[in-house]
C-alpha cells in the first residue's frame, strides 16, 4: 500500500468512528437497551511497543519511538479526538518491536503488555 492510501484509509476509519460514536450517542441519549447503562462508544487499539535494539545508537531509539507509538499508535487516537471521541479504549497487544536501524524483528517478552498499557495512559 502506498503511504498516500494509507494515509487515506486512515483519515476514513477516524472520520467514521467520529460519525458513529456522535450518532450513537444522540441515539442513546439515556439507556436504550434497558442495561441501566447509557451507551459506550470505543474501539480496540492494536498496540505494540517498540524498543530500540541498542539504545546508544542514534537512529535505533528514533524508529521506534518515533516510528511506532509517536508516529502511527499516538497518530490514530489524535485523530478520533483523543478523549472526546471514546469512552473507553480497548487494547490488543501481542508483542514488542525491536529497532536496529529502520528495520525491526518481533518478540514477546512479559513484561511488553504492562509497557503497552503504560505507554496508552501516559504513566
Amino acid at each position: 500500500m502506498q503511504l498516500g492510501q494509507w494515509w487515506t484509509v486512515l483519515l476514513n476509519l477516524a472520520t467514521a468512528h467520529s460519525r458513529a460514536y456522535d450518532a450513537l450517542h444522540e441515539l442513546d441519549d439515556g439507556d436504550a437497551d434497558g442495561d441501566g447503562i447509557a451507551v459506550r462508544v470505543s474501539l480496540a487499539k492494536n498496540l505494540n511497543t517498540g524498543r530500540p535494539e541498542r539504545p546508544w545508537s542514534v537512529v535505533d531509539p528514533l524508529a521506534a519511538g518515533g516510528g511506532l507509538w509517536g508516529g502511527i499508535n499516538k497518530l490514530f487516537l489524535t485523530l478520533l479526538g483523543g478523549e472526546r471521541k471514546l469512552d473507553f479504549l480497548g487494547i490488543s497487544h501481542y508483542f514488542r518491536l525491536t529497532f536496529r536501524n529502520v528495520h525491526h524483528s518481533f518478540r514477546a517478552p512479559e513484561s511488553s503488555l504492562a509497557e503497552a498499557v503504560c505507554e496508552a495512559s501516559g504513566w
